[in-house]
């Protein structure tokens, strides 16, 4: 089954949060009902202050999404289902405080073969 990670960003009306939401895509372009049941996943929705930036797909299925979130690295995994992976971080996500007082960004993401999420990006000191 081949399939295509799509974020997709809808700015809220409240000035300082912003929704996202993973879609998942079948090579045919039809959405992945498999998916969190309608081909859409939206953990991150009203988040104050996030900024997500990049996504991949493990070999397993399961899909990372890294972004800024209030200044820090941060990463959320789903599970192939849609659902959020709650063994992942806390609740399915980690938020990574690299010890900068300015906004740190991240740029790109890549899964090793172990299943684990690098990140890159930029920190202000």
């Amino acid at each position: 089954r081949s399939t295509a990670l799509l974020p997709t960003f809808s700015p809220s009306t409240t000035f300082s949060t912003s929704g996202f939401s993973a879609v998942r895509v079948l090579a045919n372009g039809d959405l992945d009902e498999t998916f969190d049941l309608d081909g859409r996943a939206s953990g991150f929705a009203a988040t104050p202050g996030l900024v997500v930036t990049a996504s991949a797909v493990q070999r397993d299925g399961k899909v990372g999404v890294v972004g800024t979130l209030e200044g820090d690295f941060a990463a959320r995994r789903y599970l192939t289902d849609g659902s959020l992976d709650l063994s992942f971080g806390f609740l399915g996500t980690r938020r990574i405080d690299l010890g900068s007082e300015e906004t740190d960004r991240v740029d790109a993401v890549a899964i090793d073969g172990d299943g684990n999420i690098l990140l890159a990006g930029t920190v202000f000191y």
